[in-house]
């Protein structure tokens, strides 16, 4: 689902949620569509390249985790949608294939790295 599917997607449903309310701001309703919409096609595409290697239990502990603290933390700060999902994909596949790869007692290690690529990812692909 490309950027300009995206953005079509939501001004038409924008449309649909205006016809029956007043006094809303459309730009922030489009914005804040859009912001969901693409965080539903990117948990989509990341259960289904995770579920070919079998990593949809560490996957969804992921999601659990990173998404709402995502939503809530004052929108997203990509550059772009697509740059939004690929960074997403590419820190849980990471996390992943490294939970696979190092025992149960550097877990808590990965976490902090993680948790520092989730940081270092924000501040590089945020607009200037």
């Amino acid at each position: 689902m490309g950027v300009a599917m995206i953005q079509k997607l939501s001004n038409r449903l924008a449309d649909f949620c205006l016809r029956y309310g007043e006094g809303y701001d459309r730009e922030i309703i489009v914005y804040g569509l859009e912001c969901r919409i693409a965080d539903m096609v990117q948990a989509g595409i990341l259960l289904l390249a995770m579920a070919l290697p079998g990593w949809v239990g560490p996957i969804l502990l992921f999601c659990l985790g990173f998404l709402p603290l995502k939503a809530s933390s004052g929108g997203d700060h990509a550059q772009s949608h697509f740059t939004c999902m690929a960074g997403f994909t590419a820190l849980a596949v990471a996390g992943s294939a490294l939970s696979e790869i190092l025992p149960a007692p550097r877990i808590g290690f990965l976490s902090v790295c993680m948790g520092l690529m989730t940081a270092a990812t924000v501040f590089l692909l945020a607009p200037k």
